[in-house]
């Protein structure tokens, strides 16, 4: 089951074989986010099924996104960094 701030490989499309993170899940859909290419302002939207789990999250994404504070697409892009994607 997705969480949002869960990373996740897209595994089909524009951006097969990269890294995102979840930033909403609603009726089969996913939103993705990486504070580079997709940015919080505008989301990737992807079926749950077009999308692996890879098992990794960021509690400070998890954190800002739930809070209903602004997420910040830099906070994003460091995180993918930690851990080891971009």
């Amino acid at each position: 089951m997705l969480q949002i701030g869960d990373v996740v490989i897209s595994e089909k499309g524009r951006y097969d074989g990269q890294r995102f993170f979840v930033v909403e899940e609603k009726d089969g859909f996913v939103y993705l986010c990486d504070g580079k290419k997709r940015k919080i302002d505008r989301p990737k939207k992807k079926r749950i099924t077009h999308v692996r789990e890879t098992g990794e999250s960021s509690i400070a994404v998890k954190e800002r996104l739930c809070g209903n504070r602004n997420a910040i697409d830099a906070l994003m892009r460091k995180e993918l960094k930690r851990i080891g994607v971009l």
